[in-house]
């Protein structure tokens, strides 16, 4: 069925198969291990000994030419020294889910790959867990992003401080980078935006790149735009001296996109071209194969080059026709949907891997996720509102330690006192930071709508919209009104009754409305949204419930897909430390039994202290305990930097060293002793030697 035979310098092979699509697999066989076909003797071709050996080694198959191919793909991985992926594909303790795993082993197997997750499959992790996997051969690696993903995927490659949570990158001596208009991090994984690619195409195109990943690949649909052209090669400007770009080039390619097709088939050519070149070669041959041809005459005027008259030319014009378009004849309907189950099945053969998030039974029933935005617009608010924060802390740290001590060495009358001092502060000072709040909300919008746009490019999904000020959701319906005219509804606090009826009826059985725009506070109560699986929110609340109240519009009885729930923010902004604190808090509160306890308080703004609980200072201390708990605090007043003392728990020490230690406040003594001496409750202190 397949044979090899030596001809001068070359090796010509040929084979046979009853089977139509089994054939075509041995077509695959023969593109995978770099045979060129031979139009002259009617057979493959190949020049390199150690290729034909390869297929000699793998030529004893079973009979299905799959096995063959997965069996030829290992064996040229080898020769080509693609890195071999191993275990850990992540840190120890975060285990990724099991389709993540298979989404690795299909990496492996390919030096292209095309991951269409839907949103929230978690493509992101099964990207980094192939860098993981390759070990030392994984680095150096290049991610490609929109520009508001960026730190998005800095996060979890480093992890994130403000939620104490660490990334899945396995080796932590490895340095991540993000790349700026004039600036190309030397780090072994550097993140870059599409749209400073240009700026940085000759260093790019002279690093052995292990890995590259394009991510929300669909934005590179059009052969002809400057971004695509940096990443699949073209040619940069017109005519003679255009500058010659070629393909960017990397050990493994992975192109990431829950839309990979957006409007027309031609729209993937491009990504399928640049992680796979020998089986999707030219854009002519993919229109030919997949696309709808039109061919009409149509006549023009052209310069006689001797009379120098214009003379009638005639020419044919090939037209590229969606299915989607309208007037479509019955034949041409039937031959669009002849191509698109070949386009699919091409596509799953060789470069695909497809997951829907309803079919994935693992994926948990609601995911959350801080996506942080820069706003060079914003860069003044944002920078006022750190300023007020640093501004306020010293005396919001002076508040809290006045409420702690007088709780455990004061009157009751003193401890009722400081709490209402503190929540006087606090009140003045979000008056304050809310106008900076909203200044940069209204700066956030159109990043926003951006956002939005991106996720609706899947046909299929429904988004539901959150903000807090009425000029900001007022903003954000003007905008998606341009995008989506008669799709867009909105429910806030100068809506009627009516149209609170009106937006959830459409919202939920109407497949042309996409997008629901609420109030946190109007439409986070008294609405079944389970129309939408997806929830964005534009703005932050003070209050975790009342969030999660928004969260349930879409997560409740009758939702059949799993929910995602993102909070857009600007980098640096009160929102961000705002919506990573809260979504630390709401994770803890998923998996106690009463929710209201973590989630109904207000966020902390300024900070969010670790301070012992009731049971903690109810706790009895021995006298060894309140001797070492006085030795211990003062030589954490005398020494805080040397063990890294908070200005909170320093203020507190302060007041407390003054006082007897009985009680409570010998518990809390004890409790900072333990925090940053390494003190025992049950010997004297030993304290660590620094030094």
């Amino acid at each position: 069925m397949l044979t090899i035979v030596p001809s001068g310098q070359l090796y010509q092979i040929t084979f046979s198969h009853p089977d139509r699509a089994q054939f075509m697999v041995l077509v695959d066989c023969m593109k995978e291990i770099g045979a060129e076909w031979d139009k002259r003797a009617r057979c493959w071709v190949l020049v390199e000994r150690k290729r034909v050996d390869i297929l000699n080694k793998c030529k004893s198959f079973s009979g299905d030419p799959a096995e063959l191919l997965e069996s030829l793909r290992r064996e040229k991985n080898k020769l080509i020294g693609l890195p071999e992926l191993v275990q850990p594909v992540a840190p120890t303790g975060m285990i990724p889910m099991p389709h993540q795993e298979d989404g690795v082993r299909f990496i492996a197997d390919r030096e292209g790959s095309l991951l269409a997750w839907q949103v929230g499959c978690g493509k992101t992790l099964a990207a980094m867990g192939s860098i993981n996997a390759a070990g030392p051969d994984g680095y150096p690696a290049l991610i490609i992003c929109p520009a508001h993903l960026k730190r998005n995927w800095y996060s979890e490659f480093k992890g994130d401080p403000d939620l104490n949570r660490k990334g899945w990158l396995v080796d932590r001596t490895k340095t991540v980078g993000i790349a700026q208009g004039n600036y190309f991090p030397p780090t072994d994984i550097v993140i870059i935006n599409y749209d400073i690619l240009d700026r940085h195409k000759q260093i790019l195109d002279s690093t052995p790149w292990a890995f590259a990943i394009v991510d929300e690949s669909h934005f590179i649909k059009s052969p002809k735009a400057k971004r695509t052209k940096a990443i699949v090669g073209g040619t940069k400007g017109r005519g003679k001296d255009g500058q010659k770009w070629q393909p960017l080039h990397a050990k493994r390619r992975i192109a990431l996109s829950a839309t990979p097709l957006v409007n027309k088939p031609e729209d993937v050519w491009a990504v399928c071209n640049w992680l796979d070149p020998k089986r999707w070669p030219s854009k002519y041959w993919f229109e030919q194969r997949f696309c709808i041809i039109r061919e009409r005459e149509q006549w023009t005027k052209k310069k006689d080059p001797i009379t120098g008259l214009l003379v009638p030319v005639k020419r044919n014009i090939r037209q590229i026709i969606s299915p989607a378009d309208p007037g479509l004849t019955p034949e041409e309907e039937a031959e669009a949907h002849r191509k698109l189950e070949a386009l699919n099945r091409r596509l799953t053969g060789t470069i695909m891997s497809r997951i829907r998030s309803k079919d994935v039974l693992d994926l948990p029933p609601k995911t959350r996720r801080v996506i942080e935005i820069e706003i060079p617009s914003a860069s003044g608010a944002i920078s006022a509102e750190r300023k007020a924060l640093a501004s306020k802390k010293s005396q919001a740290d002076s508040l809290r330690a006045a409420i702690e001590v007088s709780k455990v060495s004061g009157t009751e009358a003193e401890y009722r006192d400081a709490i209402e001092a503190l929540k006087q502060f606090q009140n003045e000072e979000k008056e304050h930071i809310a106008i900076l709040r909203k200044k940069v909300s209204m700066a956030k919008v159109p990043y926003v709508v951006d956002h939005v746009r991106n996720i609706l490019l899947d046909p299929e999904r429904k988004v539901l919209v959150f903000a807090h000020h009425h000029q900001v959701i007022e903003s954000l319906v003007n905008d998606f009104r341009d995008t989506f005219p008669g799709g867009v509804v909105h429910f806030y606090g100068k809506s009627t009754h009516q149209e609170k009826e009106d937006a959830e009826k459409r919202i939920q059985s109407d497949p042309t409305c996409r997008v629901f725009i609420g109030g946190i506070t109007a439409a986070g109560t008294g609405l079944t949204l389970t129309g939408a699986s997806h929830v964005v929110f534009a703005e932050e609340d003070w209050v975790p419930a009342n969030m999660v109240q928004c969260e349930g519009r879409a997560w409740r009885k009758g939702q059949t897909d799993s929910v995602l729930i993102e909070h857009v923010v600007a980098y640096g902004s009160v929102d961000s430390l705002i919506a990573k604190r809260m979504v630390a808090k709401q994770e803890v509160a998923d998996r106690a039994i009463d929710s209201d306890l973590t989630l109904s308080e207000p966020i902390d703004w300024i900070e969010d202290h670790r301070l012992p609980t009731e049971e903690e200072l109810d706790k009895d201390i021995t006298p060894y305990q309140r001797t070492t708990g006085a030795y211990g605090l003062k030589q954490i007043v005398k020494s805080p930097n040397l063990y890294g003392v908070t200005d909170l728990d320093l203020i507190i020490a302060s007041r407390l060293s003054t006082r007897k230690l009985e009680g409570k406040a010998a518990a809390y003594a004890s409790h900072l002793c333990k925090k940053y001496l390494g003190a025992s409750h049950e010997a004297p202190v030993s304290l660590p030697d620094r030094g």
